[in-house]
């Protein structure tokens, strides 16, 4: 050890005495930036390995994830090094770990000095060590790569910044201030388990004076430039500069927690005339109340006492002395200008000192460190700290009235806030049991309690504007006396964050419990899952999101916010969300913190289980007018108005309603409603895709608001009650031509509401139906994917009355949406079913329309992407055969449409999702089905004649204006409807997303996702939270959604190069066979990416709706540390692999002896190019043969899990080889429908056939 010791002693010199010549090239060098963005190194530390997990240093490896210990193996073979504590020439002195870990220390390495910093436990770092409690451990420490911050002729980079020219800003000079001023207030040290209590005084002193000791021979006195001799003539000084005063001597904190290690130069010394030695533990701040002038040698306590407005006499050189802040009574070296207090304060505190707090973010701030040590303290303030405070920062307003029972835990949890600058107003409601006593008992103990007691009932609204009018605080906060803060901090954070952000109104979540049970076993409220991460939201003028927000009391409000805009609750009950509204316009922004804040007791008795009267039905309405009026012309409008009437139409509110309306009269109270809610509204114009449920119940809501401003009872009942509506009815709405905006409006709501079971089919009209000879036009739209179908649905749907009226019929029935998020439909995709199991009720509902129109119906239409994807669909000619059937499809280039297809399957929300890649994805024989398009077309062909099938190319170069819905008019002889409205911007299928995007969703889709409708909300979220990304970031340029290479693209058009010629020239007689525009090759090199907020944003919404369990902190940030190398494999597609083939092993080893050297490498690193590069055309044939074993031996997710499917048997495949002779119809049918074609199979043999089939099919499975 002598010799380690000295090994270490000459380099920790060398390294102080180099480091002082070279000085620092660069003052304003950020030395704290250069520290912090090199913590993910391998730091070599002086500490031992317990030290790094159980004691006093376990958080650093929160600054220093790589930290290695003295015992790691790797320790010493990193260039980086950190050392704590001093190497002197006597091994007695040195820090043990420092020594060992300069052993292996060179010339030429980095070298790190850290000491603790001053807010550095909740206790002690003698504590810490001595009960080996990792809670206990260090919070922040200085780091120095030159010296030691208390090496007074060593100029540290401390020192350096406080002489530089750097100068604070107007904010950071008015931090400092207000954090020095919490930690004076708090009475926060060093050692933060010393009581907080004044000590006895002597009578007979007007003055005092305060000496502080130091550890004997300690290295901040050595380095510090004191001597035993400076000490005493620090004391003798201090007796006679202040003849009449008392003088205390307080012994350092380390003589008590380490007796008989660490004594001070003060220690033998006795009470003595006026002079009095202080060494039981006790808060500095406490005795700083006590004295006028503090004397130090180069104690931190001088730096306190500066901060506490103390006089400070200095005998040393500590880092704070030479500025111009203190008595020096030596020359203290390097220092070349004055520095202010908060300047100090800043450079040590903030800037020198870099905090690593538990739960916290890493770096963490000064008040993080600060809010921990008051939350984890062993000590507590006095409860006389919690006198009555003339200026409260927050004011907590409680209505009082029948809640004996749980006053009493309200206000002790009011009471338990570590805020205490706070006054409790309790306005008592004349409330008939005995909550005042307990109110007035713990008034008697609390000054702070202000109760008030009313007169008259008003209802607690009308109390609660009666406590704003008392308050006195910075601050609101309105709670109600049955409910209680989660915990004692939420007021402290609350009120951090308005300062630290600035806003006017701060959110905290809502816990629900039972009565009876432990507020601490509650749970989140559901609305919470929209407030999981902190946040700033912009008032209801530019967003809705807030409105997600209920309760009054989840919020603390500035109270000059309410005073500035007389902002008052409007009624004695069911007020909140009135007064909420009126804020939320007002207010500049909002905070949201997601922290459990207010626990809401769930009891039978409370105001919201009681049945409704028609006086609450007058104070709600009064609640519903205030919340549109403080919303009209904001962003919100529309999503308050829906959130009103959705809460108007549940069953509590609707039977009072009703109720009303017998008494009153149905116009009398349709009247006060349409003035509760307003002047009607030109259109529905509100944003409800970020409100899921809100958004499922809109075509009924909106119903409801039309017939409140039409003041029509009967659509109310309909739309209130969930009601059907009887068929003729609903058609005599419809061909009813609207007078003016609102009966327009009605009868579009009307259309949105009355689809599927909502709509009784008239049964007498189905019978009368069978009479009729010559049935209308029925159009078959088979909407290819990616071809503007969903528009077209949407323009159908929003004209339906018009169209209806002048013989066009859309039907109302079989229609198909997510229910989550109705603007993804799949049009009439419920006739394809029906169709194919033979059922008649759809049909017997359009059989009913036509009879009940007469004549009237010259065209009925029937739209969807699933009579494209389903080959069955040409059951619906079968099943309409009594119709004049026609057909129509648009086409869209098959590389194009396999790149939207799949990007669709896999991250458009599909019913049935993808998570096989896109080689996979197109080598399956349902894709290829589905771009064979000329098989498609002539697959229709065997139910519709020829010149009834329509078809359109889907290229704006082909279209006609270049528009979809003009094109299809055209295409349909129904040119005269082409001036109807269009549906607006966004209803058609957008797609947010782009090739990297598509693959980390593919990815995600592998999940569990048993709840489908999470699925859908999951990619919902993910679409508009990028785009909104997008459009907030508007340098970011749209996403690149190219999942094919050229190869492939080049690829799938050389397959259907001869079908689709076929189809050119026999179905749109071009003679040239030129359907599509060729293929232009795209730059294969330019890559699309996430950037970091979209992933996150990705990643956020797969965690809030995938039903499993989150992942852990850890798990999360493991996610986020691989996330660029995940980015990385997104981009990139991955080659179509056949090396595991029995197929392709077996012809590499027949074919080796024959093939060149470098057509062997290509065979082996490049199968499928081998294979496609190749002229060979029995190449070619063993390729295939190899994809079919592939796809064969390969999980086929769309294929019936029951039994193997028909188009893979050998049945099949022997029919294609020799049935070659069949027609172009029966071959068609063969390939897209293999179970129809056998069983419309006839003639000699087909039973057979059939029977072999079967068995095969069997074996098989």
């Amino acid at each position: 050890m002598p010799n380690e010791n000295h090994i270490a002693f000459e380099k920790f010199d060398d390294h102080l005495r180099l480091a002082r010549n070279e000085g620092v090239n660069d003052p304003e060098f950020d030395f704290r930036d250069w520290v912090i963005s090199n913590r993910y190194q391998a730091w070599n530390v002086g500490y031992f390995e317990a030290n790094l997990t159980k004691r006093y240093g376990a958080n650093l490896r929160k600054l220093f994830p790589n930290a290695l210990g003295i015992e790691d193996k790797r320790h010493g073979k990193s260039q980086h090094y950190m050392i704590l504590g001093t190497i002197y020439k006597d091994p007695e002195k040195s820090h043990k770990g420092g020594v060992k870990t300069l052993q292996s220390f060179q010339t030429g390495d980095t070298l790190l000095l850290f000491e603790q910093g001053f807010l550095a436990s909740t206790h002690s770092w003698s504590e810490s060590f001595k009960v080996n409690d990792p809670g206990l451990g260090c919070l922040g420490y200085v780091y120095d790569d030159i010296s030691y911050y208390f090496m007074a002729d060593y100029p540290n980079r401390l020192i350096h910044r406080m002489n530089s020219n750097n100068e604070l800003s107007d904010e950071e000079v008015s931090r400092a201030r207000a954090v020095m001023a919490r930690i004076v207030e708090q009475k926060i040290s060093k050692y933060n388990s010393q009581p907080i209590v004044m000590p006895a005084m002597s009578d007979g002193y007007d003055d005092r004076v305060l000496v502080c000791d130091q550890a004997f021979a300690d290295a901040s006195t050595i380095y510090g430039k004191l001597t035993e001799r400076d000490f005493e003539k620090m004391l003798l000084a201090a007796i006679r500069e202040n003849p009449d005063s008392q003088i205390l001597i307080k012994t350092h904190p380390d003589t008590h927690w380490e007796k008989g290690k660490r004594a001070g130069y003060f220690n033998h010394l006795e009470d003595v005339g006026r002079i009095r030695i202080l060494r039981d533990p006790v808060n500095p701040y406490s005795l700083f109340n006590c004295v006028n002038k503090v004397y130090v040698g180069s104690s931190q306590m001088g730096l306190e006492a500066l901060f506490a407005g103390k006089e400070v006499i200095c005998f040393g050189a500590p880092f704070y002395a030479g500025w111009g802040l203190t008595d020096d009574r030596q020359t203290i070296p390097h220092r070349h200008r004055k520095r202010s207090l908060e300047e100090v304060f800043h450079y040590f505190y903030i800037w020198y000192t870099i905090y690593h707090v538990p739960n916290c973010v890493i770096p963490s701030s000064i008040e993080d460190a600060i809010d921990f040590i008051e939350q984890n303290r062993p000590v507590k303030m006095p409860i006389g700290a919690q006198n009555e405070c003339d200026r409260p920062s927050v004011s907590v307003i409680l209505p009082v009235y029948g809640v004996e029972k749980y006053i009493d835990q309200c206000l002790k949890s009011i009471r338990n806030q570590s805020l205490k600058e706070i006054e409790i107003i309790t306005v008592n409601d004349c409330s008939l049991d005995g909550s005042q006593a307990i109110i007035d008992q713990h008034a008697a103990e609390d000054p702070r309690i202000r109760p008030i007691v009313l007169n008259k009932n008003a209802g607690q609204g009308f109390a609660r504007n009666v406590g704003v009018e008392s308050a006195r605080g910075e601050y609101v906060f309105f709670l109600d006396s049955d409910d209680l803060f989660y915990d004692e901090h939420i007021l402290k954070r609350t009120l951090q964050a308005a300062n630290d952000d600035q806003s006017e109104m701060v959110r905290v979540q809502k816990v629900v419990f039972q009565d009876k049970t432990s507020h601490k076993s509650g749970k989140l409220d559901g609305n919470e899952r929209y407030f999981q991460e902190q946040k700033i939201v912009p008032n209801s003028n530019k967003s809705a999101e807030i409105l997600k927000s209920w309760h009054v009391w989840q919020f603390l409000y500035k109270r000059e916010l309410l005073i500035k805009y007389d902002i008052k609750f409007k009624s004695g009950q069911w007020e909140e969300r009135g007064f909420v509204c009126e804020c939320y316009r007002h207010t500049n922004q909002i905070t949201c913190l997601p922290l459990p804040g207010v626990a809401y007791r769930k009891r039978s008795d409370s105001t919201m289980s009681k049945v409704r009267t028609e006086n609450d039905l007058a104070m709600f309405l009064t609640n519903i007018e205030s919340v549109q009026k403080s919303m009209r012309g904001s962003a919100a409008e529309g999503f308050a108005r829906y959130q009103m009437i959705n809460a108007l139409m549940l069953p509590q509110w609707w039977k009072t309603v009703q109720h009303v309306a017998s008494k009153k009269g149905e116009a009398n109270t349709l009247n006060r409603i349409a003035q509760a809610f307003g002047s009607p509204e030109s259109g529905d114009d509100a944003d409800l895709s970020d409100f899921p449920s809100l958004n499922l119940q809109r075509p009924r809501l909106l119903l409801a608001l039309q017939a409140i401003y039409t003041s029509r009872w009967d659509i109310l009942e309909i739309a209130a009650d969930r009601k059907e509506i009887p068929q003729a009815e609903y058609l005599a709405e419809m061909l009813h031509n609207p007078q003016n905006d609102e009966e327009r409006i009605l009868q579009e709501a009307l259309s949105l509401y009355a689809r599927n079971e909502l709509v009784a089919t008239d049964r007498d009209a189905v019978l009368h139906s069978k009479t009729i000879e010559q049935k209308p036009r029925l159009l078959i739209h088979i909407g290819s994917t990616k071809t503007g179908s969903t528009f077209i649905q949407h323009f159908l749907e929003q004209n339906r009355a018009a169209l209806l009226r002048d013989g066009v019929y859309v039907p109302e029935v079989g229609l198909f949406w997510q229910k989550t998020r109705p603007h993804k439909q799949a049009g009439h995709a419920n006739f394809v079913p029906e169709a194919v199991h033979g059922k008649n009720n759809l049909k017997e509902h359009v059989d009913a329309a036509v009879s009940l129109m007469g004549d009237r119906i010259h065209t009925v239409i029937l739209s969807s992407e699933a009579f494209f994807l389903n080959p069955n669909a040409i059951e619906l000619a079968r099943h309409f055969s009594d119709y004049d059937v026609e057909m129509v499809t648009y086409l869209r280039r098959q590389d194009d449409w396999a790149n939207s297809q799949y990007a669709e399957f896999v991250a458009g929300g599909a019913v049935g999702r993808v998570d096989k890649s896109i080689e996979d994805w197109l080598e399956t024989d349902q894709t290829r089905n589905r771009m064979d398009y000329y098989g498609r077309i002539k697959l229709w062909e065997t139910v519709i004649n020829k010149s009834k099938i329509h078809i359109g190319i889907y290229d704006r170069e082909q279209l006609n204006d270049g528009d979809i819905i003009s094109d299809f008019l055209m295409l349909t002889h129904l040119e005269k409807y082409a001036d109807l409205p269009r549906p607006e911007a966004g209803k058609e299928n957008q797609f947010p997303f782009g090739t990297a995007h598509v693959n980390l969703i593919r990815r995600l889709n592998k999940n569990d996702w048993s709840d489908r409708n999470a699925y859908f909300n999951f990619i919902e979220e993910a679409g508009r939270k990028v785009t909104e990304l997008r459009e907030l970031k508007k340098n970011i340029s749209a996403s690149k959604l190219n999942l094919l290479t050229n190869t492939q693209r080049s690829s799938i058009m050389l397959e259907v190069e001869n079908t689709n010629k076929n189809l050119a020239i026999e179905f749109l007689g071009r003679q040239d066979g030129t359907l599509f525009a060729p293929v232009i090759p795209k730059n294969d090199d330019i890559l699309d990416s996430i950037s970091n907020d979209e992933f996150d944003a990705i990643m956020r919404a797969n965690d809030k709706w995938a039903p499993k369990k989150k992942a852990s902190n850890a798990q999360s940030l493991k996610r986020v540390k691989k996330k660029d190398n995940l980015e990385a494999e997104l981009t990139n597609v991955t080659p179509f692999k056949v090396s595991d083939s029995l197929l392709f092993k077996t012809f590499s080893i027949i074919s080796y002896p024959f093939l060149s050297r470098k057509k062997r490498k290509k065979l082996h690193e490049q199968p499928r190019k081998f294979f496609n590069d190749s002229r060979s055309s029995y190449l070619r044939a063993t390729y295939s043969v190899i994809k079919w074993e592939k796809s064969k031996r390969s999980r086929d997710d769309e294929s019936d899990g029951s039994l193997f499917p028909t188009h893979k048997t050998l049945v099949v495949k022997f029919i294609r080889l020799y049935g070659r002779k069949m027609s172009g119809q029966k071959l068609a049918k063969l390939n897209n429908s293999p179970d129809l074609f056998f069983s419309d199979m006839s003639g000699i043999g087909a039973n057979t056939i059939r029977k072999v089939l079967m068995i095969e099919r069997r074996w098989r499975s």
